[in-house]
């Protein structure tokens, strides 16, 4: 409280001081003002257009965060060859220029410009905001244009060259999965042209073969029994007669075979009326049926039937004849069946280790065939994508507002420039005269006078303020 009345009794002594510096520091600051450059601002905005085509319909392939993206593309727009085109197409800063070189120009120019993103609700962004700060009045608009262009060409450039790129890339994974599947088809198709008969689904197949050869082994050997018992019985006929069932009448062989061949069709009868002709019993009368009918055929017709023992015995070495004709028949027959139904069996055998293989086969196959099902469904997609991009009917940046020359600077804003002029010189002056005061030494107060006494020094009086009267003309006296 002190030092405020001391100052404030020096500034009623030096009032003239400090209104004089006062006046000298906030005239200068306003010239000073007066002549700092206008600064012109220009802006435009950019709204980030979405996919106009449904993501359910066409998915887009570049799924890169926008914001993301817009640092990519600041970074491209802003880098040193895209602003010096800039710089020589306006003719900015030439004096900068010619005075600190074409790095310092491109320096101060990336300053200048300004970036804002306004984003929506969720992440992504919604639009953003181009601002360019400079002198020239009619340079300011023109340059953020170029810029929001830039923006606009590198976007479209960017998202073209990733959709293709993606493209290209998936068309190469689908080719060398197509190649990797072909591949996979041959192994597959050479393996079962090289196990005809042995694979899985070829068992059932090969066990109803192997059962119906079983079934003409049976009959083929009860043929051989009937004729071994046929044999037996025309070796053991005493006086070279042939009975069949009392041992007296005579039978031709034909006769014979006639009555087979009745017994044969009875049989075969019996068994359509209880099963399907496709049954094996049923197949396997068919054919013995069909090889007594083909015997008879054999023989001829029996115009002279036999009349003496003579006749007889000739008859019976001609049917002995044939009877091993008829046995050897059913013998390579027999042998031949055999070795089918070994070959069959071997089919059988086979499948547990063809199932084993070719299930490691196809399973190779399967990977390889949906791997590239996969690849083909994303190669349209991919295809699609590019197209809609190739049409610009994917997400776009779209110039909402261009930008306009302004009418006015935005800066320096020279009423509150020279208001703080004139604070200041109110300062300076207040600050004059409080240095002079702390500098001069001049006794004013008592805390000064006991500043100077030694220690313990008190004061023991002080002398009143003495005002004298003077003498003016026609006055009866001034105090002063």
């Amino acid at each position: 409280m002190e030092n405020l009345s001391k100052y404030l009794i020096a500034l009623r002594y030096r009032w003239k001081l400090a209104a004089g510096v006062a006046v000298l520091v906030s005239v200068s600051l306003s010239v000073v003002v007066w002549f700092l450059p206008n600064e012109y601002s220009a802006n435009t905005t950019i709204l980030v257009d979405p996919q106009k085509i449904p993501d359910k319909y066409v998915s887009a392939t570049v799924t890169e965060d926008a914001n993301e993206r817009l640092n990519t593309l600041t970074q491209e727009v802003l880098s040193r060859t895209r602003l010096s085109s800039i710089v020589a197409q306006y003719n900015l800063y030439p004096g900068k220029a010619a005075k600190e070189g074409e790095d310092a120009v491109i320096a101060y120019l990336k300053s200048h410009i300004k970036i804002e993103v306004k984003k929506t609700t969720g992440a992504a962004l919604s639009a953003f905001t181009i601002t360019y700060r400079a002198n020239d009045r009619f340079k300011v608009a023109p340059v953020t244009n170029r810029l929001a262009q830039s923006f606009i060409d590198w976007n479209l450039e960017q998202r073209q060259s990733l959709v293709e790129g993606t493209t290209k890339f998936l068309n190469d994974e689908l080719d060398q999965a197509r190649q990797r599947l072909q591949v996979q088809e041959a192994r597959v198709r050479d393996y079962r042209l090289g196990h005809l008969g042995q694979m899985p689904e070829q068992m059932t197949a090969n066990l109803q073969t192997l059962g119906r050869l079983q079934l003409e082994q049976q009959a083929k050997a009860d043929a051989l029994n009937r004729i071994d018992q046929e044999r037996l019985a025309l070796l053991q006929t005493p006086g070279g007669e042939l009975a069949l069932e009392d041992h007296h009448t005579y039978v031709s062989p034909r006769t014979q075979l006639v009555a087979q061949i009745a017994q044969a069709n009875r049989h075969l009868e019996e068994l359509l009326a209880k099963y399907k002709p496709q049954h094996p019993d049923v197949i396997a009368a068919q054919d013995h049926l069909h090889e007594l009918q083909a015997q008879l055929d054999a023989m001829g017709s029996d115009t002279n039937p036999p009349i003496d023992a003579q006749t007889a015995g000739s008859d019976r070495s001609a049917r002995l004849q044939l009877l091993n004709r008829q046995r050897d028949q059913i013998v390579q027959q027999e042998a031949a069946l055999e070795q089918q139904v070994r070959h069959y069996q071997q089919l059988v055998d086979a499948v547990p280790v063809r199932e084993a293989e070719v299930s490691g086969l196809m399973r190779d196959y399967e990977s390889a065939k949906a791997n590239y099902q996969s690849l083909l469904e994303k190669s349209y997609s991919a295809d699609l994508a590019t197209e809609l991009e190739r049409k610009q009917q994917g997400e776009k940046f779209q110039v909402l507002d261009q930008a306009i020359t302004p009418d006015r600077p935005d800066s320096p804003n020279r009423p509150v420039f020279w208001f703080g002029a004139f604070l200041a010189g109110l300062a300076a002056g207040l600050g004059a005269v409080i240095g002079l005061e702390q500098i001069n030494g001049i006794v004013r107060t008592e805390a000064d006078l006991l500043a100077l006494l030694p220690k313990g020094a008190t004061i023991i009086g002080q002398i009143p303020n003495i005002r004298t009267i003077k003498s003016v003309p026609g006055v009866a006296g001034v105090r002063s």
